[in-house]
């Protein structure tokens, strides 16, 4: 039997300068799996030669120029997400915290009619009229 494990490409993501905070192409990537640019999703590139000659083309730096020009509208989305993931995770545990109570009730309720349903039967005999 043969087993194979299915690998996932590398999403490039350009470098950010933290001082002029523009995004910038650099050449570290793992090409091993191959390597997706964002501005052509559907392209995988399995050579480091063949995504250096798309970090030329007009697509790609336009790209770049996008990210740069919105990166303020990035940041402010990226913090908007991170306080919807924090309200959703506390959501969760909300909604979790809920769903074992009501398994508890639940269970008492099923060990109380269980119990006192036994009881009933033992106790009464439906089928004797005298």
């Amino acid at each position: 039997m043969d087993s194979t494990i299915d690998t996932t490409p590398t999403i490039y993501t350009p470098r950010m300068n933290v001082d002029t905070r523009m995004y910038s192409d650099h050449g570290m990537f793992d090409m091993l799996h191959g390597t997706i640019c964002p501005c052509t999703p559907k392209h995988i590139f399995y050579k480091k030669a063949s995504l250096m000659s798309h970090q030329k083309s007009k697509r790609h730096v336009g790209w770049i120029q996008h990210l740069n020009d919105n990166a303020m509208n990035y940041y402010q989305q990226v913090l908007e997400q991170e306080k919807t993931i924090k309200t959703q995770q506390i959501l969760l545990t909300n909604m979790d915290k809920q769903l074992k109570q009501k398994d508890t009730i639940i269970g008492y309720y099923e060990t109380k009619c269980l119990s006192s349903c036994s009881h009933t039967v033992e106790d009464h005999n439906l089928l004797d009229f005298d």
